[in-house]
């Protein structure tokens, strides 16, 4: 009987596992469509190659517009925050967080201790 109770937990478990691994890939794949979007990107570009502090009006709608879709389209990202030397970006769908740092989680330190010019971790 606990041999059957086993490979009938085995069984489950990876079950779940194939679940959580397919929808890793489809947040995964969700991410890289928002990064591959023309709209998106030449906005953000515009942006950060400018000279101003805040972007324009029809750059912020851009970008949100490509963030708000990606919490739209059923997927499991509930929410969506861009951090940038410049500035931050982050769907109005959710309050965020006043208490939240961005320079003091781990993947800012991540970013502060790599060579290259941009890091991707998700």
């Amino acid at each position: 009987m606990l041999k059957v109770y086993y490979e009938d937990s085995m069984k489950l478990l990876e079950s779940q596992e194939q679940n959580i691994s397919v929808q890793l890939d489809e947040i995964e794949d969700t991410v890289f469509s928002m990064c591959l979007n023309n709209e998106f990107t030449d906005a953000l570009q515009s942006y950060l190659n400018s000279n101003r502090e805040e972007p324009n009006t029809y750059d912020r709608s851009h970008i949100e517009n490509v963030m708000r879709s990606l919490l739209v389209n059923g997927s499991n990202i509930k929410n969506v925050w861009i951090h940038t030397t410049k500035g931050d970006f982050y769907s109005f769908l959710y309050a965020v967080r006043d208490d939240f740092d961005f320079n003091e989680t781990q993947i800012a330190q991540l970013i502060q201790g790599h060579s290259r010019s941009s890091v991707i971790w998700g």
